[in-house]
């Protein structure tokens, strides 16, 4: 689907870009295509957890998406004063903080530190340790035992109304403010919030959308809409890569970004983090792509291998700490007579070349900042089970402190007949991404396939 929604019917210019960017994945030819598509389905095969055995339900509770891994209520509702008092330490995620206060104000009910009948208690025992006590008076387990993104947000009549939002860690208190957010009602005058009790946590640790594949890239404006999009939906990544970008498919990879570029790179990674999605930054130095012409990195050249390291330093100086090197979607003709000179041809040949290079970024960037998150690679081979000269080569040579992407037996995998995974790889990570027409999967390479059902 092309970007004509993103420019017509102003009146649901919005909507059909956030519908755009879900469903162009169905038709890109690339690694990644699908993530948004099958991380936002992820949210739909979570099955809620129904409410408590001894629980009488007398008002609907609001839904939630994605849903929580636990919800429990007694199916009381309990109206809101007109004004609230709002405790948050001095560690706690102002995000949240800012959404928990719009919230609140955007239903009528002001913020004021001396109403003691309605208290909202904002962020875990690290950002603000009263709502541990709070959590302990009601009766309630904290999140210290929930994965990385994890909160509980309890929402009870306890001596007044006592609201605590406590996450794991920061990210998963701004999604208790999310869920908190679509939890609140307005009947009439009142403003309702069901009494409940939720436990919940992402069941995948990397969840996002994409700018990556052929066609017209988006303007500034999408990217900062699609962040919001992932970022209400509790998603955590941005993958940043469209081939139109002449600086992240080979035909202008060794140029830096000027500063007016750079700065607006800046400012949208400030804005993802704040949001809670990771912004990932994919370069494909290898050339030429298929279809173009333009040279790409002379593996065997040390000066090549030294722009493509600036590249990453100078993302990284801006706040980028996710980075995919990629070699997807290029023939295997090297363009340099030093590669053909020092690998000679063919797959093995390419598989080497592109080994060596990872395998130096890996030494002089990911190893040196120890903020970076692993490093990420796409091969050129990025599908099929079956070992072949290419892919064993590849896996043999390049460290194991790099992930793969693979998008299964195909480039796209329509149908599986199993859930056995690729024989090759050894202990390391793979991305799995990509069609599928009954199942949505993601996992690692050396554990079994997370799946569900698609609804």
């Amino acid at each position: 689907m092309g970007r004509e929604g993103v420019n017509h019917m102003n009146g649901f210019r919005v909507i059909l870009r956030r519908w755009r960017m879900t469903m162009m994945f169905l038709s890109k030819h690339r690694v990644f295509h699908v993530l948004l598509y099958i991380t936002f389905i992820v949210g739909l095969c979570t099955p809620a957890a129904p409410n408590a055995a001894n629980a009488t339900p007398v008002v609907p509770l609001p839904r939630v998406s994605p849903p929580p891994q636990s919800m429990e209520s007694n199916g009381a509702s309990i109206t809101l004063p007109k004004q609230a008092k709002l405790v948050f330490g001095m560690g706690a995620d102002l995000t949240a903080v800012a959404l928990v206060r719009e919230t609140l104000e955007n239903h009528g009910v002001r913020i004021n530190d001396k109403a003691g009948n309605f208290e909202i208690y904002v962020g875990g025992p690290e950002e603000t340790p009263e709502s541990e006590g709070i959590l302990a008076k009601l009766g309630r387990e904290g999140p210290e035992a929930l994965p990385a993104d994890g909160y509980v947000l309890a929402i009870e009549r306890s001596q007044g109304i006592k609201i605590v939002l406590s996450g794991k860690d920061a990210t998963g208190t701004y999604y208790a403010a999310l869920t908190m957010s679509q939890l609140i009602q307005r009947q009439g005058e009142s403003v309702r919030l069901p009494a409940v009790y939720i436990r919940d946590y992402p069941n995948f640790p990397f969840r996002g959308g994409e700018e990556s594949f052929y066609g017209p890239q988006w303007s500034w404006e999408d990217r900062y809409d699609q962040v919001d999009f992932l970022s209400e939906h509790k998603m955590n990544y941005f993958f940043y890569g469209p081939a139109e970008d002449d600086r992240t498919t080979g035909r202008a990879w060794r140029d830096l970004y000027p500063p007016e570029e750079l700065e607006k790179f800046r400012r949208l990674v400030e804005y993802s983090r704040a949001k809670h999605v990771n912004f990932l930054y994919r370069i494909g130095p290898e050339s030429p792509q298929i279809g173009g012409s333009a040279l790409g990195i002379c593996h065997a050249r040390t000066a090549d291998r030294d722009a493509l390291i600036q590249r990453l330093e100078q993302m990284y100086s801006i706040g980028v700490r996710t980075f995919v090197i990629s070699w997807d979607d290029v023939t295997e003709t090297f363009t340099c007579e030093e590669d053909a000179q020092r690998y000679g041809s063919g797959p093995i040949a390419l598989a080497t070349a592109q080994a060596e290079v990872l395998n130096d970024i890996q030494e002089r960037f990911f190893d040196v900042f120890p903020d970076v998150e692993r490093g990420i690679t796409i091969p050129s081979q990025y599908w099929l089970n079956e070992p072949t000269p290419y892919r064993s080569t590849f896996d043999e040579l390049v460290t194991e402190s790099m992930d793969f992407y693979w998008t299964g037996p195909h480039v796209m995998s329509l149908r599986w007949k199993s859930r056995s995974r690729m024989s090759l790889l050894r202990n390391r990570h793979s991305l799995v991404t990509d069609f599928l027409s009954s199942i949505i999967i993601r996992s690692t390479i050396i554990t079994g396939i997370d799946y569900c059902s698609a609804r």
